[in-house]
């Protein structure tokens, strides 16, 4: 019982920050870009807080009331939120992809929950993995594209690589290649083989509880 009641408040938890996080995360990127453009310097900071703040109090409007239904939104809505929580990764750490492994593997737990809900059996559930698993990499696959292109061209790259990483030696445009080669197709296999083990991983934890 016990196992099953942290599994459930996992779910819930997740659920929440998945939706929850969308509003005042955009809040806070509308407000900080609207003031930016649009009000002096010193009241950039406070645009974005108050977009922040808007956000939150959607939050507090709609999502207690429709938490419980949000799992069963048409998959549009899902594919929309993982883009944008795709593309604020991308942002945030500043176009390194490997981070944006971590949307995609909680979006896949999600659609496993949903998956669940919706009564489907294993055959259904595979079937969908597969499915999801393909746009996830399709997304991560244009992330890589983006970072690969900026790299390329930002004449600083081998420079920035060899002091991050600490080399004692010259990183050459060829290591470069082969970095954005091997590591590009890493990362999407990762992808690939983990969104569909996490899909089926958390439809079968939440099937099994009837």
């Amino acid at each position: 019982m016990k196992g099953i009641i942290t599994l459930k408040n996992m779910e819930r938890f997740l659920l929440l920050l998945w939706l929850g996080g969308i509003p005042w995360i955009g809040g806070f990127l509308l407000g900080w870009w609207a003031a930016y453009l649009f009000l002096p310097e010193r009241w950039i900071l406070a645009g974005g807080v108050f977009g922040a703040l808007a956000g939150a109090v959607v939050d507090g409007v709609f999502l207690k009331k429709g938490l419980l239904r949000a799992i069963h939104a048409p998959m549009w809505v899902w594919g929309g939120g993982y883009l944008f929580y795709s593309i604020c990764t991308f942002g945030f750490f500043m176009g390194v992809p490997v981070f944006n492994l971590l949307p995609g593997f909680l979006f896949c737990f999600l659609m496993g929950c949903r998956l669940a809900h919706q009564g489907r059996n294993g055959t259904e559930v595979k079937k969908s993995a597969i499915g999801i698993a393909w746009f996830t990499l399709g997304v991560l696959l244009i992330v890589c594209v983006t970072s690969a292109i900026l790299a390329l061209t930002d004449p600083y790259t081998a420079a920035n690589l060899k002091g991050m990483l600490g080399l004692p030696f010259d990183v050459t445009r060829e290591m470069i290649y082969w970095l954005i080669l091997t590591g590009g197709g890493a990362l999407l296999a990762v992808q690939w083989w983990g969104s569909r083990a996490t899909v089926w991983w958390a439809w079968k934890l939440l099937a099994s509880m009837g």
